[in-house]
């Protein structure tokens, strides 16, 4: 009987582990699509703008041509996510919000 417990403390902390990171990824896409700012230590960096050519330029180069890119505006600014949000190749990055913010639809 003790044997079989050693056998299963390395599953059940894998198996917590797992719980713990799954919880973290689910926590972190919340705050990106229903928070009311994101913060910057999470950010990967930073764009000048939010405009179409930069978001072009951003998906080819930083982002490397991996899956879309979403867009959220936020009240500090508008923050750019690229890849898909459940892969560790995921890239988040900050602009500015545009001088006219009112032509920004946050669909």
């Amino acid at each position: 009987m003790g044997s079989l417990w050693l056998l299963k403390r390395p599953l059940v902390a894998i198996g917590a582990v797992s719980l713990m990171l799954a919880g973290l990824i689910v926590a972190e896409r919340a705050v990106l699509v229903n928070g009311p700012s994101y913060p910057r230590w999470l950010a990967t960096g930073e764009v000048p703008s939010a405009s179409d050519e930069a978001v072009a330029m951003l998906h080819g180069s930083a982002c490397r041509g991996q899956g879309p890119v979403e867009v959220h505006l936020k009240p500090q600014g508008v923050v750019l996510r690229c890849g898909t949000w459940f892969l560790p190749a995921t890239k988040t990055f900050l602009a500015p919000l545009p001088k006219d913010s009112s032509r920004v639809r946050n669909d």
